[in-house]
Formats: C-alpha cells, sequence, structure tokens
C-alpha cells in the first residue's frame, strides 16, 4: 500500500482481489466524511489479506508521516495523532472489523481552562493578600466567560455533527448532566452540612458567620439549586455554592444548543442563528443595564452564557473554515505563532491594565481570537500549554471550579474565629473580609491552592470520573453504540 491521504481498511476478500473503503478525510477535506463511519462494523475477508505489514502514509501534513502500526496477532490498531484517531479491530477470518473515530483533541486549550479555573479560585479567597491585589486576579470574573466561550467551541467540535434527531439530542442532554450534576449536587451537600454547623455555632457557642444560618442558603434556594434553575432569575444573590449559578446557566445553554442544532441543520443556518443568538443574548443584557459582566450572575446569567457559549460556536466554526490551511503544507509557522501569541499577551495584558468591572465586553472577541489560535496545532503556546503539570490542571478543572469555594469558606473561619484575624462587611455586605498579615494571608494563599488541587484530585477520582463512565454506559446500555468522549468537558 502506497502513500494515501486517508486510512484505508480491507472490506472484503476474495481470490486475492480487495475493495478498499476510506475512512478519514480526503486530501483537502474536513472529518466530515469520517463522521459517517462512526460505528459503522465491517466485514473482514480472511486474515492472510491482512498479513502485511502497514506502511507510512499521510493523514494531515501537520504531522507528516503519520505511521501506522503493524498487522500483530487478531488485529491491528492504527496509531493516532493530534488530528484523529481510527481503530480497526480485526477478529479474525470472517470476523468483523468495527471502525471508531476519534476527533481532535485540543489540548491547550483544556491546559487554559484549568489556568482560568485557578484564577477564578484567587478571585474567590475571602481574605487580603498580595496576589489578590494583582489587576489580573481582580479581573478573574472575566475567566468565567472564558469558560462560555471555551464550550461553545468544544461542544460544537464534539457534537455539533451528532445531534440530527430527538433520540440524540436526549442523548447529548443526559450525558452532560451527567458531567456536571453529580459534583454540584455532592457540592451542594457540603454546603448545607456547612449551614447546619453555622446554626450549632451560633446556638451552642455564640458563634456568627458571615451570614445567619439559613438565610440565603434556605429550603427554597436548596430546590432551585436540585433542579439546577438557580441562575433563572430566582434570586437576588448567590445561593450555596455560588460558582454553580454558570453550571445552570451551562446546563440550559446546552438544551437552547442542541434545539438549534435541531432546527438550522444547515452549516450556514447554524452560523446565522448564532449570530442572532448572540445579538439578542447582548440586547437582553443591554435593556438590563448590564455595565460589567460580574452583575449578570444569578439574574442575567443565563444570557451571559448565551452570548459566550455561541460566540464559541462562531469561533468553531471559523476554524473549519481555517482547518484545510492549517493542516496544508503551504501554512505560515511564524505568522501561526505570532497570532497565537499576540492573542495570549493581548488577554493578558488587558486584565493586567482594565480597571475591574468595567469595560467587561471588549474582553470576548480577545477570548474568541485566543481560543482559534490556541487551537493551532504545533504552535509555541499550543506546545507550551501541553506539558503534562498543566493538561494536569485542565484535567481537574471542573472539580477546581467547584471546590474552591468550599475551601476558601473554611480557611475564612479559620483566621475570623480560630486565629481571630479582623474582618470588614464587603460592599455589599454579603460576606466578610479577612485582613491578615502580609505574611499569614501569602501563607494562607499558599494553603489555600494547594487544599483546592489535592481535593479536586480527589472529587475528580471519585465522583466526576465515575458518574460520567456512568452515565456513558447507560447511553451504551440503551443505544448499542457510543459516542465520541466530548474531548474538553465544562465547567
Amino acid at each position: 500500500m502506497g502513500k494515501s491521504s486517508s486510512p484505508i481498511a480491507y472490506t472484503k476478500c476474495h481470490a486475492g482481489r480487495r475493495s478498499k473503503t476510506s475512512l478519514g478525510e480526503r486530501a483537502a477535506g474536513s472529518l466530515e466524511s469520517t463522521d459517517r463511519h462512526v460505528g459503522h462494523t465491517l466485514k473482514s475477508g480472511p486474515s492472510r489479506c491482512l498479513r502485511r505489514t502497514l506502511t507510512p502514509f499521510l493523514v494531515d501534513r501537520s504531522h507528516e508521516p503519520f505511521w501506522v502500526g503493524r498487522l500483530q496477532g487478531k488485529g491491528l490498531q492504527f496509531s493516532q495523532d493530534n488530528s484523529y484517531c481510527i481503530n480497526i479491530c480485526s477478529m479474525g477470518c470472517g470476523g468483523k472489523m468495527k471502525a471508531e473515530y476519534r476527533p481532535q483533541y485540543f489540548g491547550a486549550l483544556e491546559s487554559m481552562r484549568g489556568m482560568a479555573a485557578l484564577t477564578v479560585a484567587l478571585y474567590h479567597t475571602g481574605w487580603t493578600n498580595p496576589v489578590s491585589d494583582l489587576a489580573f486576579v481582580r479581573n478573574g470574573y472575566l475567566m468565567v466567560d472564558f469558560f462560555f466561550v471555551l464550550s461553545g467551541f468544544v461542544i460544537c467540535h464534539s457534537y455539533g455533527g451528532k445531534i440530527d434527531s430527538f433520540r440524540s439530542f436526549s442523548r447529548f442532554i443526559w450525558l452532560r448532566l451527567g458531567r456536571l450534576y453529580p459534583l454540584h449536587v455532592a457540592l451542594l451537600f457540603v454546603f448545607l452540612a456547612f449551614e447546619f454547623s453555622k446554626k450549632y455555632a451560633a446556638d451552642h457557642y455564640g458563634l456568627t458567620s458571615s451570614a445567619a444560618p439559613f438565610h440565603n442558603n434556605n429550603l427554597y434556594s436548596f430546590v432551585t439549586n436540585i433542579f439546577l434553575i438557580q441562575s433563572l432569575n430566582l434570586h437576588n444573590s448567590l445561593t450555596y455554592n455560588g460558582p454553580s449559578w454558570s453550571i445552570s446557566s451551562e446546563f440550559y445553554t446546552y438544551i437552547v444548543f442542541g434545539s438549534t442544532l435541531l432546527l438550522l441543520k444547515p452549516r450556514y443556518a447554524l452560523i446565522l442563528g448564532s449570530i442572532l443568538i448572540v445579538t439578542g443574548g447582548l440586547g437582553v443584557l443591554a435593556v438590563a443595564g448590564i455595565t460589567s459582566l460580574d452583575d449578570a450572575t444569578i439574574r442575567w446569567g443565563f444570557f451571559r452564557c448565551l452570548v459566550g457559549f455561541f460566540m464559541g460556536v462562531l469561533t468553531y466554526q471559523g476554524y473549519l473554515v481555517a482547518r484545510p490551511h492549517l493542516m496544508s503544507s503551504r501554512r505560515s509557522w511564524l505568522a501561526e505563532n505570532l497570532v497565537s501569541a499576540i492573542s495570549l499577551f493581548a488577554v493578558a495584558i488587558y486584565l493586567s491594565i482594565k480597571p475591574p468591572y468595567s469595560d467587561d465586553y471588549f474582553i470576548l472577541p480577545m477570548l474568541m481570537l485566543l481560543i482559534f489560535s490556541a487551537a493551532i496545532p504545533d504552535t509555541l503556546v499550543s506546545k507550551v500549554f501541553s506539558a503534562r503539570p498543566i493538561r494536569w490542571l485542565g484535567k481537574v478543572s471542573y472539580s477546581v471550579y467547584m471546590v474552591h469555594a468550599a475551601v476558601a469558606w473554611l480557611l475564612g473561619q479559620i483566621l475570623t474565629i480560630i486565629i481571630k484575624v479582623p474582618a470588614t462587611w464587603s460592599a455589599g455586605h454579603t460576606f466578610r473580609i479577612a485582613h491578615p498579615s502580609i505574611t499569614v494571608g501569602t501563607s494562607f494563599v499558599l494553603l489555600y491552592v494547594g487544599l483546592v488541587l489535592i481535593v479536586s484530585r480527589f472529587t475528580f477520582n471519585l465522583i466526576e470520573e465515575p458518574f460520567r463512565r456512568l452515565s456513558r454506559a447507560i447511553c451504551v446500555s440503551n443505544d448499542g453504540h457510543t459516542e465520541p468522549r466530548p474531548l474538553q468537558n465544562s465547567t
């Protein structure tokens, strides 16, 4: 077999004659042709027809040469690059071969999501310290918008071509619920335990916390959190695990996204629909008088999420247009590295000089460009952010985002109640800020980050991953086949 632009599978063998079925993308095409073969079962001929060493061939020009594995035993496995991989398992003479497609993996984007989650955690520290005084950290609330845009990009990548019926739509919603809901419920009960502990401390020891027990975190808000509707303008302030407002907004944004795919199947219609949703969402925020995106959380957070998510969808559509060039031999390494570096430093510099809670909307197109450029393979930025330690942080980023508020609350109580550090009320009189010395404040920041990472590792291994697998296993039992795993799970 000579060089080819796509993987080849042998489907029938009769008297030495072989017919070939293309499973990959054509020379300048996209992965859409591959999608049609997902889960497709092929008949294999006599195994002697496969007893040969497979030679190198090209999958895309950005990773040449792409080496295929050798036939070993009864099966063969195609190696994977950063674009996609196809696994073919031969069951021997007269058996079957099953082709499985795995889409492109954006390692740099996952790492960036981990860094963004850690920035949000630092933004939510409940005591003064040198790190929290940095302008970049004080603008850390805008990292939530990075999550939204990134989520739109990767969800459109993973599911954009696979939601074409009510059944596939239901499967998509179920898988996303299995990804978000278990950890949300676990942290909801953790904060419920905090309320009982606050009440016990107040009744028996006269100790008071930032808010009276069960004042905001009451039965009504518990019910809204159980049904993930706490961000749909039902409360005047954050309840229980505050960061979960974005999980509520994003879940219902998934429903809008899936419905949009069902109604607007042509690609140009999806682009037009996304533009209309972004425009409508911005219009609602403008009419509501939202000048800072931080004001759009528990009340207008759903529209904030819609804007960011569908900006991510539009970013991915632009990436699809540019991908044939990015995967060709004519790509400009210098230009791609300049664009990715400039977009990264532009976001970092803007967040470092911008006054908090003002001029927030300018960050949205900058985030679109950053995500687009970080998705380009083999740039220096993508390689740096693909380092293993940073990739691990991206892997547990959802846990980091969800558990940090609980860790911050516990350390805040230690500072104010046990160490008796003086504290003052926040501007909105919703929580107290401790004012330790620089040494104590910095030490607690380091302790805080360490505890968040440790707890996140446990919640990922004990809650996130088992329930993700369970939700997918239920889909398999109901459908008889699987879908490609989402590459970057949103936070």
